[in-house]
């Protein structure tokens, strides 16, 4: 792929032809359309693949191109990807008749008075400003718009490194004025995302039913070599040991529910109280207690959205959480209780943004579809 498209009426071939010779003399690439367009191809689908694919997009203005709609449909398409612009003049034009996209930028002028080479370099040192910033914006767009070509299948969606990488690119993308994603790169990322998290909860469940499994098969095997010992042999110590291991058991199944985990003491210890007597009530129960608590832990509390939460954070002051969330609410909680405050703040898209105001007074928030909401920090209610 090209670093360089270039728009460009008919009438200015020659003054084109002088500038891609001059760019390739420097290791730059252009796509013009006398070279990119094969046969086959629909026109302006060639030349909305070339605009999307090449890093910037260069409109040589003269009167004839401010006037050429080929040319207008081309500026239109690049504005609609926040594609980075370069306008380069070849001829003097009214600058009332210059679309606005390319009225409001610094233009280069290389017309026939003008120090040709010297008008290159400048075009080249706008195209190395934030190459990296610019160069994962084309990555990115070229992924979205394959993405949604496809139906917004899952198969197509970041990953991994990807993913984080283009998360890091999305949350510095609003710093500067000349960063802007597109709504279709942010929907992208954010269904990445969440194809992610689903990716990563089917894991857990699976993971966490094999550990259940395996408990209940030594629970089960725990049953099964007890019943071939002989019994009359260790009654008069079972008899002694059970309440004294069902105790430990306990103190084992109160530190889980407590930190999470660290079962394997507890569940080693109901395992020999079973040994020594199978017929032991107590030792079983906390047994089958334990499992219970296995398969929901993972699934518990408190602050919760129907889909996943896009960012959780502190009030300055410690006492409020704000949480954004795909569901298309951003939530106020109190952080000592974990208990909402007010009513949810509704938006139309994903919440990916939500802030409070230095003074805890205010919160702020923002969705993927254009929406921000302002909502009062103490009671919850929206302004």
């Amino acid at each position: 792929m090209a670093d360089i498209f270039i728009s460009y009426a008919r009438e200015d071939r020659d003054f084109v032809h002088r500038l891609d010779e001059s760019l390739k003399s420097r290791g730059r690439e252009a796509w013009v359309d006398w070279e990119g367009i094969r046969p086959t191809e629909e026109f302006m689908q060639a030349i909305h693949g070339a605009i999307e694919a090449a890093d910037v997009f260069v409109f040589v203005l003269t009167p004839d191109s401010v006037a050429s709609v080929i040319c207008g449909r081309e500026l239109a398409h690049a504005a609609a990807h926040n594609k980075r612009m370069v306008p380069i003049v070849a001829q003097d034009v009214d600058a009332a008749a210059v679309p606005e996209p390319l009225a409001k930028l610094n233009w280069i002028f290389c017309r026939e008075g003008d120090d040709f080479e010297k008008a290159t370099d400048t075009l080249i040192s706008a195209l190395d400003t934030d190459l990296n910033w610019v160069h994962a914006h084309t990555r990115l767009l070229t992924r979205a718009i394959e993405w949604n070509a496809n139906g917004k299948n899952n198969s197509f969606v970041l990953r991994g490194d990807d993913l984080r990488s283009a998360e890091r690119w999305l949350a510095e993308a609003g710093a500067q004025k000349d960063r802007q994603p597109t709504a279709l790169q942010t929907e992208y990322i954010i269904a990445s995302r969440k194809a992610a998290a689903r990716r990563q909860r089917i894991t857990l469940g699976a993971v966490t039913f094999g550990l259940v499994i395996a408990i209940v098969l030594a629970v089960v095997a725990f049953f099964a070599e007890a019943k071939a010992k002989n019994q009359t042999k260790v009654a008069v110590a079972a008899k002694k040991r059970t309440s004294e291991i069902a105790s430990r058991g306990s103190v084992s199944l109160a530190r889980y529910s407590k930190e999470g985990g660290k079962n394997a003491q507890a569940l080693a210890q109901l395992g020999q109280a079973l040994r020594l007597n199978p017929e032991n009530r107590e030792a079983s129960g906390l047994a089958a207690a334990m499992l219970t608590q296995l398969s929901w832990h993972v699934l518990s509390g408190a602050m919760r959205h129907k889909d996943i939460v896009f960012l959780a954070q502190f009030s300055p002051n410690g006492r409020r959480v704000v949480t954004a969330s795909w569901d298309e609410t951003a939530c106020l909680w109190d952080a000592a209780s974990g208990q909402p405050i007010g009513e949810p703040m509704k938006h139309e898209g994903g919440v990916f943004s939500a802030q409070f105001s230095p003074y805890c007074q205010w919160v702020l928030s923002s969705s993927v579809y254009m929406t921000a909401r302002l909502c009062d920090a103490a009671m919850g209610k929206p302004i």
